[in-house]
């Protein structure tokens, strides 16, 4: 499976989104402040698939980390590229670690900017575009948490 560095395919990008939320989703998955923690909540330096805890930066690599053996590399870093692309796009200030951090952020709301973007993605897929304008009208016209703010 190959996919030009333009646009990654389509499926590609949409697994890692997926996997990318479901990693984080589950209990005590997700942290702020540290890309990925261990067990003790410190920053962890080693693979992003073996760490105790991941941001969604970090959700994003963990889930590339786990379909490397599948795809080529290139279309993987074409893919990370375009969801770290539409997780700044989506939401305020345009710099998700940024956003993620804030002291007040859940991890529900975390998880449902992802969510979003999954959606996003399927859309995107289906009409055959890939506009970051008809991402920002997509997630403006929902009521996501994310852009409440």
């Amino acid at each position: 499976m190959t996919a030009s560095a333009a646009e990654p395919t389509a499926d590609l990008v949409l697994l890692i989104l997926q996997g990318a939320r479901d990693l984080i989703a589950k209990p005590g998955a997700w942290c702020q402040k540290h890309i990925a923690t261990d067990s003790q909540g410190r920053n962890w330096t080693g693979p992003f698939r073996q760490a105790c805890a991941l941001c969604g930066v970090g959700a994003i690599y963990a889930t590339e980390e786990q379909l490397l053996p599948r795809f080529e590399r290139f279309a993987l870093l074409a893919a990370v590229e375009r969801c770290t692309d539409l997780l700044h796009a989506s939401v305020p200030g345009g710099h998700f670690p940024t956003w993620q951090d804030q002291p007040e952020r859940t991890q529900a709301e975390v998880v449902s900017a992802f969510e979003a973007l999954v959606e996003y993605r399927r859309l995107e897929t289906d009409r055959g575009t890939s506009s970051m304008e008809a991402l920002e009208e997509a997630i403006r016209d929902q009521p996501y948490a994310l852009m409440g703010e």
